[in-house]
């Protein structure tokens, strides 16, 4: 219970008591759901960016298309790119950071995730057959390297890093990291005020939105939901 106390309290003390102590039943699932908006967080920039790289990429032909054409494949390449980000996050954070060995500072399932993505999008674009996974074989090296890039660029700007290629940087760490400050910050505010999970919940889920709105557009925003991957395109 001191322990649960601790967790409550301000870092100086100068607030006094929570007015309510939290179970750890409700820390717990206090810090489930923090994790899943963070991570939909980070997999949402990560998802925005590579979209860009494939648009990017792939302009000239694109300006070629009929405005509806155009419109109907951006849709359907954004939608893609975000269901994959999604996935990939999603199959790492089972393994239990079984990908995020010491030396490694991004998991290698997601940059080979994201090439294999990289590659796809891109030979749909070129109009190539591409279902062996061997029509772009020629580019394979530069794949990787935008695909890395784009994950590093990524990280850097969600998480305020200068240089997330850094020695001994760490993705799960500092996923970590800002799960735990954001729970503790979370649980002193709502203590204060003897507020229930939902109130917690509800103060996630609107920071969030809000942040959505913010770095993605309000058309991100009015398709959000928490815990759920998107791109400006929704």
């Amino acid at each position: 219970l001191q322990a649960i106390e601790r967790l409550h309290a301000p870092r100086d003390g100068a607030a006094g008591a929570a007015g309510r102590v939290y179970s750890l039943a409700d820390i717990d699932r206090v810090t489930r759901t923090v994790a899943d908006d963070e991570w939909a967080g980070l997999g949402s920039v990560i998802a925005d960016c590579m979209l860009e790289t494939v648009l990017d990429i792939g302009d000239a032909v694109l300006q070629k298309m009929s405005f509806v054409d155009e419109i109907t494949l951006t849709n359907r390449i954004a939608a893609e790119v975000s269901n994959a980000v999604e996935k990939t996050l999603q199959n790492i954070r089972a393994q239990e950071h079984a990908s995020f060995d010491v030396g490694h500072d991004l998991p290698g399932e997601l940059v080979a995730s994201l090439r294999a993505l990289l590659r796809h999008e891109l030979s749909v674009l070129a109009g190539v057959d591409d279902e062996d996974g061997s029509a772009l074989d020629g580019y394979s090296a530069q794949l990787s390297l935008i695909a890395e890039s784009a994950v590093h660029d990524a990280v850097e700007e969600y998480c305020g890093l200068a240089d997330s290629r850094a020695p001994f940087f760490s993705l799960a760490h500092e996923m970590e990291n800002r799960i735990r400050d954001r729970r503790r910050e979370l649980l002193v505010r709502h203590s204060r005020g003897y507020e229930g999970l939902s109130d917690i919940e509800d103060d996630i889920r609107e920071s969030r939105r809000r942040w959505t709105r913010s770095e993605l557009g309000g058309g991100a925003a009015r398709s959000f939901e928490l815990g759920v991957v998107t791109t400006k395109l929704g």
